[in-house]
């Protein structure tokens, strides 16, 4: 059995149920779902009351734990042999977790992900973000979220899982998706579905905007805590040119364009072989992409 795990904080209601529909409706036939609510004010948005299935099990955190605190409440309540997160604002194509399935256990695997679509928050189409990187992926995982589709888009083994000790819930803030594909990746190998089986509402959300400064914080206090994993294999200073170079993109898309330039310099001081032609095309793409999509919405 496949436990799916869906965390949710104040989630628009029809996301949630599409979300939780889209794990329903797998064609994978063994699923359960465990969704957790930290402490939102209206309790799972009200559709405890509305989705009578008996595949679907509820719980509530008394306060609110934060998102890796409830991503690991729901993997102590699991039942399944293997772990699939979907976050509340997320949905799959209804093969998702048996393509995945399939290729961990063809290949003995303990963990795989997918490529995944970008969509604005009505949920059209926007782009296809390609999975790319298998195998032993560590020092590539190291200095760059290369995990499509995040929590959405991985399936592991639950034991697998639970040796690493779950999310990093101890308080201060790092990516917490990034940092356990780092855990993942250091103890075994991966690999991945290139087909988009997951939907990922990337564009349009202010919230988003307005929290950059703690993300890039979160980003800084990832890479504090593996810098001695940075040292020995060489990568301090390209970790920190992909950094400013995050940070140089997330502030021009914003319009703060002095403040990405400061960033942009500062990545290539940092490290100069960070920077390509390809890299480059992929910056000014994206922030094409944005702007077009930013008027359209």
């Amino acid at each position: 059995m496949i436990s799916v795990i869906i965390p949710t904080f104040n989630t628009k209601k029809e996301w949630l149920r599409k979300a939780i529909t889209s794990a329903l409706d797998q064609t994978y036939p063994d699923v359960e779902l465990i969704v957790v609510d930290d402490c939102s004010n209206i309790p799972f948005s009200g559709l405890e009351r509305e989705i009578d299935d008996a595949r679907i099990r509820w719980f509530r955190n008394e306060e609110n734990l934060g998102v890796s605190a409830t991503r690991n409440r729901g993997a102590v309540e699991a039942k399944g042999e293997w772990l699939a997160f979907l976050d509340a604002d997320d949905w799959w194509a209804p093969e998702k977790l048996a393509l995945q399935i399939e290729l961990m256990e063809n290949n003995e695997l303990k963990w795989v992900y997918s490529s995944a679509f970008q969509t604005t928050q009505d949920g059209d189409v926007v782009s296809i973000s390609r999975a790319q990187h298998k195998g032993n992926v560590f020092r590539k995982v190291l200095v760059r979220q290369i995990i499509i589709g995040s929590c959405s888009g991985v399936l592991v083994e639950r034991t697998f899982f639970e040796s690493l000790g779950g999310f990093d819930a101890t308080g201060k803030a790092v990516e917490e998706d990034w940092d356990m594909w780092i855990r993942f990746a250091r103890k075994a190998p991966t690999s991945f579905i290139d087909k988009p089986l997951v939907f990922l509402r990337t564009f349009g959300t202010a919230s988003r905007s307005a929290e950059l400064g703690a993300r890039l914080e979160r980003v800084k206090n990832l890479f504090d805590k593996y810098r001695e994993d940075l040292a020995e294999h060489d990568l301090e200073r390209y970790a920190k040119a992909h950094y400013n170079y995050v940070a140089a993109r997330q502030y021009y898309i914003r319009g703060s364009w002095i403040t990405a330039a400061i960033h942009l310099a500062r990545a290539w001081v940092a490290c100069p072989r960070y920077f390509s032609s390809d890299r480059l095309k992929l910056l000014f793409k994206k922030v094409r992409l944005f702007q077009r999509v930013s008027k359209s919405i």
